[in-house]
């Protein structure tokens, strides 16, 4: 599965993530990747410490390599 480009940051707490390439799910995870969660822009998520982020393809079946980013 090739890597998409992920844009991520965290801004007062609250994580900021997208890719550019449409049709993809971005998903994060604050267990050090046990859990994974679908991102939704519309409603951040307050977050702390590491996280780590990936996009999945629109199936769930394929993920990119995981990236991550301290808030």
């Amino acid at each position: 599965f090739p890597y998409t480009t992920l844009f991520r940051s965290v801004v007062g707490s609250k994580l900021e993530a997208n890719t550019s390439f449409p049709g993809m799910v971005v998903e994060y995870s604050t267990d050090g990747g046990k859990n994974w969660l679908r991102y939704d822009n519309k409603a951040r998520p307050q977050v702390s410490g590491e996280v780590q982020i990936r996009t999945a393809s629109p199936d769930g079946k394929r993920f990119s390599r995981v990236d991550s980013v301290k808030a």
